[in-house]
């Protein structure tokens, strides 16, 4: 269950930030910045399947997130994020976390959180990207116990059109280094029309690190994490 819940952490922190964000053709690039309305939920579907050493089958999670606006003043959002109730291999576990948070227009949370965990969020490029460009983000996190830095590195690969939307696909290579690494890639895509996140996949591999026990071996944990919205 611990492995579930760090692979579950890093996968949102490169995945989850873009919940809300608004795309504006500025001459030949993209400008990405959150769009907030009072009162804007959405909610998405998670599922993960993770495999470990020892594990005599994959630990499939399913579970869902959402982030509901609750009021916006100077462009920063006073926001509510809650995730769960989880099903590991089809039983229930755990109930709902749910936090609150202020965040800005780049996905920066700038306000105390209080409740759980405080989600860390995929922060905006600072400046329109064109096609082909990149931009990265660092995050500061701590799971089962050990401090990461978690770099997060976001390409805007092109722009698609489906279904009768205008989607901007991003892909993203994850990158956490200390006792517990990681690595990883992953796609999303963003649409025009109402801002959000459609929908996003990560593959990544976790490596544990035995720290103080001599000879022991890395654990090498592997996973893969896909987002649908479901409203």
């Amino acid at each position: 269950m611990k492995h579930c819940k760090l692979v579950l952490t890093l996968a949102a922190v490169a995945l989850s930030g873009a919940s809300l964000a608004q795309i504006t053709k500025v001459g030949d690039a993209y400008q990405m910045r959150m769009k907030f309305a009072p009162g804007q939920k959405l909610v998405y579907s998670m599922q993960s399947t993770t495999s470990a050493p020892g594990q005599p089958q994959p630990m499939n999670l399913d579970t869902e997130f959402s982030m509901k606006v609750n009021s916006v003043k100077n462009g920063v959002a006073d926001i509510t994020y809650s995730v769960g109730p989880m099903k590991m291999n089809g039983r229930a576990t755990g109930g709902v976390n749910t936090a609150t948070m202020k965040m800005d227009t780049r996905g920066k949370i700038v306000g105390q959180t209080s409740g759980g965990q405080q989600p860390t969020q995929m922060v905006l490029p600072d400046k329109p990207i064109r096609v082909g460009q990149t931009w990265t983000s660092t995050n500061s996190i701590a799971t089962m116990g050990v401090p990461m830095e978690v770099t997060n590195t976001y390409k805007l690969n092109r722009i698609v059109q489906k279904g009768g939307r205008s989607l901007a696909e991003v892909s993203v290579t994850i990158s956490a280094k200390g006792n517990i690494s990681s690595s990883g890639q992953g796609t999303m895509l963003l649409d025009f029309a109402d801002c959000s996140l459609v929908s996003a996949t990560m593959n990544q591999t976790i490596t544990v690190r035995q720290g103080g026990q001599q000879g022991a071996q890395p654990m090498n944990i592997t996973n893969k994490t896909v987002i649908q919205r479901k409203n």
